[in-house]
C-alpha cells in the first residue's frame, strides 16, 4: 500500500509485492529490487478523529471526510522560506518527536544537516527495530492514488520467479499494459531490444520509459506471452488510469454439488472499491452463496474504512456495532485511541468461515480483515505468512509532500497485532502459470483450487507445493522480496492502512 495515514499529518484514522509500474518505476525497481522497504509508504484507512501535529490543543479533524474538508496542512509558497529543504526536513524531525509512534525512539539533537532531503531524515530516524515503513511522498500523486483510483504509468505488476525471469503478477485493465493486452505469467523479456538483465537501470531508463504526466515515456517492450511462448514487441505509452481493485470474481459449484463458493481476487482497497465491493458481494448474496475464497495474495492495504467494509460483508449485521480493531496511539495521544466497528451493510453473506489466499505482499487493511475477523469466524490462510503492518498512517501535507508517520498500532478483540505477519493455515505456491480464477478448459489457477480443495476436503491442507512452484521462489514468499514499480513506491501501494 500499502500503505496509514493521518488526517493531513496527524493521528487519524483511517495501500506488495512487485510495484505498479509507475513514474518511479525502474529507478525505485532497482532499488528496490533487492528486497528493501517498498512498503515503506502508507494507505488511506478509515478512522475517526485523532490529533493533528504539533497542535494537541486542538481538536483533531474527523478523517472520515472527504480531503475538501480537512483543514489544510500545505504551506502558502507566498512565504519564501516556509518551503525551503531545511524548513522540510525541520517539520518532518518535530512531527516524529510530535505524533509519530515511535516518538521516544527519535534523537532530539538530530543533526538535520546531514540529511539531504525530507525522505532522508524520515528514513534515516524511525525506529529501524519496528518501522520500516514512515516515509515521504508526492502528497498529489497520493491523493490520485488513494481518492481517485487512478494512476500515472503503465500499469503492471510483476516479480523474479525462480529462474530469475521476470513474470508478470497482474495488470490493471485499463492501463497501457492492460490495453496492449499484457496478462498474467507473461515474461517480460527486455526493453526497447536490451535483454532485461543487460539493462543499466537508473533515472535515464526510468525517464525513457516511465517519463511524467506531461511528457509521457514511451518504449518498445519485448514480452514472451505466457499460453502461446510467442514473444512480441508492444509499444506501450505510460499514462493516467484508472485501477480496478477487483481484479477478478466469480461463483463456482461445491464439490458438494449443492452449494457454491464465492471468489474475489481484491487488490487494493481504495476509496473508490467501495462501489466495487457492494456490486460483487450483491451478486455473492443473490447467488447464494455460502463459503467464499478472498484472494488477497498481493493487496498490501489501503483505506482502513474499507477494510470494515469487507469484513462486514463477509459477516452479517449481528456484528455490526461490535469491534474490528483498536487502534492505539503514542502516550501523548492516548485519548485519541480509536475503534473501528463493523457496520451495518444490505449485502452481507453471514459467513462462518472464510479461506483467504496470503504471501508476505499481504499487508495492513488485508491483514485487518483477516486478524478482525479471527475472533468471530473460522479465518483459515492459505498460501505465506503475511508481511505483518501492523500500524496506520494519515496524511501530513506541507509544500507538496506527503509525510506518511506510522501513527498508531492496531489490535483485535482478542488484543492480537499482525506485527510479525499471520502465519499460513496451510502452505501454497503462487500459480503463475494461470490466470485469476478458472480458464476456459475448466482448470482453476493453483492458490484458488488449494482453496477449494480446502472446503471440499473439510480442513484438509495441501502436503506438496502446488502448480509452478518451481518458478515461484520459496525463499521470495518467505522474504517477500519480490518488489511492484509504482509512482509512490511499494510503500504506499502496499502494507499500508490509511485513516483518510
Amino acid at each position: 500500500m500499502s500503505r496509514c495515514l493521518l488526517n493531513q499529518g496527524r493521528p487519524v484514522k483511517g495501500t506488495s509485492c512487485s510495484r505498479i509500474l509507475g513514474v518511479a518505476l525502474l529507478g525505485a525497481m532497482l532499488s528496490a529490487c533487492g528486497g528493501g522497504s517498498s512498503d515503506d509508504q502508507p494507505e488511506n484507512n478509515d478512522i475517526n478523529t485523532v490529533p493533528a501535529p504539533a497542535q494537541p490543543e486542538t481538536d483533531p479533524p474527523n478523517t472520515d471526510q472527504p480531503d475538501t474538508d480537512q483543514p489544510d496542512t500545505d504551506q502558502p509558497d507566498s512565504d519564501p522560506l516556509a518551503c525551503t529543504v531545511d524548513a522540510q526536513k525541520q517539520w518532518a524531525h518535530d512531527s516524529m518527536l510530535d505524533y509519530y509512534l515511535f516518538d521516544d525512539q527519535v534523537p532530539t539533537d538530530a543533526n538535520l544537516q546531514s540529511f539531504e532531503t525530507t525522505s532522508d531524515v524520515v528514513s534515516g530516524l524511525r525506529y529501524q527495530e519496528r518501522d520500516p515503513y514512515s516515509s515521504v511522498s508526492v502528497a498529489a500523486e497520493s491523493t490520485l492514488l488513494f481518492t481517485d483510483g487512478r494512476e500515472f504509468g503503465l500499469g503492471l505488476l510483476f516479480t523474479s520467479d525462480a529462474n530469475d525471469l521476470q513474470r508478470v503478477t497482474s495488470v490493471f485493465e485499463e492501463s497501457p499494459m492492460g490495453l496492449a493486452g499484457i496478462e498474467r505469467g507473461d515474461i517480460i523479456v527486455g526493453i526497447d531490444g536490451v535483454l532485461w538483465a543487460d539493462l543499466e537501470f537508473g533515472a535515464s531508463l526510468t525517464q525513457r520509459v516511465i517519463g511524467t504526466l506531461e511528457s509521457p515515456g514511451v518504449a518498445e517492450w519485448q514480452i514472451k506471452k505466457n499460453i502461446t511462448d510467442e514473444t512480441i514487441t508492444v509499444s506501450i505509452t505510460a499514462a493516467e488510469y484508472k485501477i480496478n481493485t477487483v481484479i477478478a470474481d466469480d461463483v463456482f459449484p461445491h464439490p458438494n454439488g449443492q452449494d457454491k463458493i464465492g471468489y474475489l481476487a481484491f487488490q487494493l482497497f481504495l476509496g473508490t472499491s467501495e462501489a466495487e465491493l457492494n456490486e460483487v458481494f450483491s451478486r455473492f448474496q443473490a447467488e447464494n452463496v455460502s463459503e467464499l475464497v478472498l484472494d488477497l495474495r498481493y493487496n498490501g492495504g489501503g483505506r482502513v474504512s474499507v477494510a470494515a467494509q469487507l469484513a462486514s460483508l463477509i459477516v452479517d449485521n449481528a456484528l455490526a456495532g461490535e469491534l474490528l480493531y483498536e487502534y492505539r496511539f503514542n502516550d501523548k495521544y492516548t485519548e485519541f485511541n480509536e475503534s473501528l466497528l463493523f457496520e451495518e451493510t444490505e449485502f452481507g453473506l453471514g459467513l462462518n468461515r472464510v479461506v483467504v489466499l496470503t504471501s508476505p505482499r499481504t499487508a495492513s487493511s488485508s491483514e485487518i480483515v483477516i486478524a478482525g475477523l479471527q475472533p468471530y469466524v473460522d479465518v483459515v490462510t492459505l498460501g505465506g505468512t503475511t508481511r505483518g503492518k501492523p500500524y496506520i498512517s494519515s496524511p501530513d501535507d506541507r509544500c507538496g509532500e506527503r509525510l506518511n508517520l506510522m501513527l498508531g498500532e492496531g489490535f483485535n478483540a482478542e488484543n492480537f497485532s499482525v506485527y510479525g505477519g499471520v502465519e499460513a493455515s496451510c502452505f501454497a505456491n503462487d500459480d503463475l502459470s494461470r490466470n485469476f480464477g478458472v480458464d476456459d478448459n475448466g482448470n482453476y489457477e493453483g492458490m484458488l483450487q488449494a482453496g477449494i480443495d480446502y472446503i471440499a476436503d473439510e480442513r484438509s491442507c495441501v502436503a506438496t507445493p502446488i502448480a509452478f512452484a518451481s518458478r515461484s521462489s520459496s525463499s521470495e514468499q518467505a522474504s517477500g522480496s519480490a518488489q511492484l514499480y509504482g509512482p509512490l513506491g511499494d510503500a504506499q501501494r502496499s502494507g499500508g492502512a490509511v485513516l483518510e
